[in-house]
């Protein structure tokens, strides 16, 4: 990329070192390239053609280039700081390398690069290619990776398994062989657990308030009504009780408890425990209107003043 800059453009085509980290495998006619760097190339629109194995005469210029300026600059630089050097190589670039007359073309570097060399170059996109940081991982049993001293959330399907990571310093992306899987912005902490809700198994995901309210509605209207009626007598535990009547579902009908939240509605028994009672003792029936509270006949009904009357 500084080379890309420095010349202000983009070549249509590089020669390829076999070196293992940008060719995977070697191939005269279809090399396999590292995934990041046929990306790299990819961006900006550049072929990769690789050298022939054990040719070195395929890249004989380049390997001169690089005895020229291990035995002019670096023999003569004696600063040991990276910013000291690339400062040096910059000016000695520009005031000796490419002003000096070519041993091969007897012309100076700088004048054929001007002429006809600038012309065929490509130019540059506006944004600089992001250089990732890939690494793999294995999903601990809490469902999260581990990258640079704090832990990241994968959706619990891929709990156990392997994954790629890719950053650019900034964000965090998470693969499934090709397939993303998951996005986290970077924390700038340690030790931090970094989780997203989505990620959480579906059995442990917060609920709000109105998920729990369509699912009490989808039992009936008088679990809905009962669901409201927990909310306002009990604001601190409403939560836990809606989860334990949601759980009687897997031992009775929607019927059966929508029938036991109208009974405990009647008798103002607003809680989870009585709704289970109800269901368990299959007391869903309401008390009828017409049994009243139970008195006495009327020949044992008499004024208490006809008890002054009696006598001993």
């Amino acid at each position: 990329m500084r080379i890309n800059k420095y010349f202000g453009g983009v070549p249509k085509m590089v020669k390829l070192d076999n070196l293992r980290s940008g060719v995977t495998k070697v191939d005269l006619y279809e090399p396999t390239l590292q995934a990041q760097y046929a990306e790299f190339l990819s961006y900006y629109h550049c072929a990769g053609i690789a050298c022939r194995p054990r040719r070195p005469t395929d890249k004989g210029k380049v390997e001169s280039s690089i005895k020229y300026v291990r035995n002019n600059f670096l023999k003569a630089f004696e600063s040991k700081s990276y910013e000291d050097l690339i400062c040096g190589l910059r000016v000695w670039n520009d005031e000796i390398c490419n002003k000096r007359v070519h041993g091969t073309t007897r012309r100076r570097p700088h004048d054929i690069f001007l002429e006809s060399e600038k012309a065929a170059l490509q130019p540059l996109p506006s944004r600089r290619f992001q250089i990732q940081d890939v690494s793999h991982r294995r999903l601990n049993r809490m469902g999260h990776v581990a990258y640079k001293q704090n832990y990241y959330s994968v959706p619990a399907d891929y709990m156990g398994m392997n994954v790629r990571l890719e950053s650019n310093g900034t964000i965090l992306r998470i693969y499934d062989s090709s397939r993303q899987i998951a996005m986290h912005q970077l924390s700038g902490s340690i030790g931090m657990f970094v989780s997203l809700a989505a990620h959480r198994p579906r059995e442990k995901r917060m609920v709000s308030k109105e998920e729990y309210r369509e699912m009490m509605g989808q039992i009936g209207p008088n679990a809905y009504t009962l669901f409201d009626r927990l909310v306002e007598e009990v604001p601190t535990h409403w939560g836990k009780m809606t989860q334990g009547i949601l759980a009687l579902r897997k031992r009775f009908t929607l019927v059966q408890i929508e029938r036991s939240c109208a009974r405990a509605l009647h008798f103002h028994a607003i809680s989870y425990q009585q709704v289970k009672r109800i269901c368990e003792n299959a007391m869903y029936d309401l008390p009828r209107e017409d049994v009243l509270t139970m008195g006495f006949s009327d020949e044992f009904q008499h004024e208490l003043s006809y008890y002054d009357t009696l006598t001993n």
